[in-house]
């Protein structure tokens, strides 16, 4: 167990983000060329203890709300959406960890608190389907075979959590297991995100012992072993309905980021008549709705969250309809990101295509981001629409 000394502020853990920006920007076509974060990065997220933001107070963490973890990221994804999509997902998931069994927790986090912790899905190509995480019960646990895919981090991590199929499809656990780089499958290969290393994971009769299994659904809607261990509301999240807010928000700093690139960037442009680009007024109304659209998204986000934990506060359950309002607005978050990333693009002329200009990666990794399954806009909305009209929510999971 990890004793916590001073807990710093918000204020503090932001400012420490933003001051990681322009080394960020520095490294990002070294993240790119690696296709994985830097180790000097990694270790910045550490040393600024990012990663303790809404893990147990027991544990060395801070106990922090949501939208802490967002304002982080955001300030991250300002400098490199790659390194901020990684520590979204290595933060979400000492908070994920806090569900488990006491024991579990007490693994993880035996050598202190900055522990780097993936995950992964059954999702992909035909032949990842095929080798869908399954579990087998056996004496004290189950034997885990499989892939988990777009596993992100995972060249930094020492551990995995992620859900898999009890075999038979009697259902789905949440496991939690140590990884080694030998099972990590170097099939990453994008136009985009190209940084956060999101390759397989492969898995040949692991075994999980039961402390480090517990089910899915459970997590679904805030009710996990662990959530019973803490009186802090943070570690009861229905996990759909919120955690991917902490992947939106790479979206919303992307977003943010090149606004506040844009602009500083007209300072001096002038085009061949040697008239300042400031001047037009086109450029002028492409800043002002692009940070209007990032502005309305990261608005959005923070409403949502606060809402459900404002809910969750007063000991109640958050509604269905409120937890698809959501994923809704979560997709919804991704649209308005894109769309002032894309404006701003447009605007920028040719010097735009040049790949030493981060506009070109900025737009790239915004659509990117936009095309996690947790944050589809057809399937979100269908199901928001249905709940709202009386219907069930179809074959979706929230």
């Amino acid at each position: 167990m990890t004793k916590q000394n001073t807990i710093p502020t918000v204020d503090e853990l932001v400012a420490r983000a933003t001051a990681m920006i322009p080394d960020l920007r520095a490294r990002s076509q070294e993240t790119e060329e690696l296709k994985c974060l830097p180790k000097a990065t990694v270790d910045e997220f550490k040393g600024n203890e990012f990663f303790r933001v809404c893990m147990p107070k027991k544990y060395g963490g801070f106990e922090m709300d949501w939208d802490v973890l967002c304002r982080l990221v955001m300030e991250v994804a300002k400098g490199c959406a790659s390194s901020a999509w990684v520590l979204a997902v290595f933060a979400e998931h000492a908070n994920t960890i806090a569900g488990f069994s006491d024991q579990a927790q007490a693994e993880v986090w035996a050598d202190g608190p900055d522990v780097a912790i993936s995950s992964g899905g059954n999702t992909g190509t035909k032949e990842s389907i095929a080798k869908k995480n399954i579990l087998t019960p056996t004496k004290g646990g189950y034997l885990l075979n499989g892939w988990s895919t777009f596993s992100s981090g995972c060249d930094h991590a020492t551990w995995v959590t992620n859900i898999s199929t009890l075999e038979g499809e009697k259902g789905a656990m949440q496991i939690l297991t140590p990884i080694t780089p030998d099972q990590i499958i170097h099939n990453w290969d994008t136009f985009a995100l190209i940084g956060t290393g999101s390759k397989f994971v492969e898995f040949k009769d692991c075994f999980i012992p039961d402390h480090r299994a517990i089910p899915a659904q459970d997590g679904l809607d805030g009710t996990t072993p662990g959530a019973k261990l803490y009186d802090n509301p943070i570690f009861r999240l229905p996990r759909l309905a919120i955690a991917p807010y902490s992947l939106v928000s790479v979206s919303i700093g992307t977003a943010a980021g090149v606004v506040e690139e844009f602009i500083e960037a007209m300072d001096t442009r002038v085009n061949r008549f040697d008239n300042k680009i400031s001047q037009f007024q086109s450029i002028q109304m492409r800043v002002a709705e692009s940070a209007a659209d990032a502005f309305a998204a990261e608005s959005v986000m923070f409403r949502n969250i606060k809402l459900m934990t404002d809910i969750l506060a007063s000991g109640e359950k958050v509604p269905d309809l409120i937890r698809l309002q959501g994923k809704r607005d979560m997709a919804y978050c991704n649209k308005l990101s894109q769309a002032a990333v894309d404006r701003l693009f447009a605007a920028w002329g040719g010097n735009g295509l040049y790949m030493s200009n981060r506009i070109q990666q900025a737009l790239r990794d915004v659509k990117a981001a936009g095309a996690h399954h947790q944050t589809n806009w057809d399937i979100y909305l269908t199901a928001y629409g249905r709940v709202a009209l009386g219907l069930d929510a179809g074959p979706v999971r929230f």
